[in-house]
């Protein structure tokens, strides 16, 4: 048998335990062959322990979306823009004046301005969201 720890030598997360079949032995070759492989399977493990990770912090992330959904008495987010009855009424007057168009919109402004929000406000009025032709 031929056993090697998986990972940093305190608290490995796992070992390798290798066992002959009845009868047979373990060579020095098989022994360094094992040796070889304790690296890329102790970082597999790894791997695996990040993605089971991941995976948590997602469903959480769901379930902080959907409470706070359901406090806004919401279903979904959609393109609702904060602002767009009061001091962005400009920029949504826009909005709608060329989501009636079919010609190429150029937006402007800074990081953090809301550039995409205002292109995905374009889109969602716009006839081409449906599926349907501008011409």
């Amino acid at each position: 048998m031929l056993v090697g720890a998986l990972g940093a030598r305190e608290g490995a997360p796992g070992a390798l335990i290798l066992v002959a079949a009845p009868g047979e032995r373990f060579e020095r070759a098989h022994e360094e062959i094992a040796r070889e492989l304790l690296e890329p399977f102790a970082a597999a493990l790894e791997n695996d322990r990040r993605l089971r990770a991941n995976a948590a912090v997602r469903e959480a992330a769901q379930a902080d979306r959907a409470a706070l959904l359901s406090r806004l008495g919401r279903k979904e987010l959609g393109d609702a823009i904060v602002g767009a009855e009061a001091g962005l009424a400009p920029v949504m007057e826009r909005v709608g004046l060329v989501a009636g168009l079919d010609v190429p919109v150029l937006l402007l402004g800074e990081t953090g301005s809301g550039k995409e929000v205002v292109a995905r406000a374009i889109h969602t009025r716009s006839r081409r969201a449906a599926g349907r032709s501008c011409a």
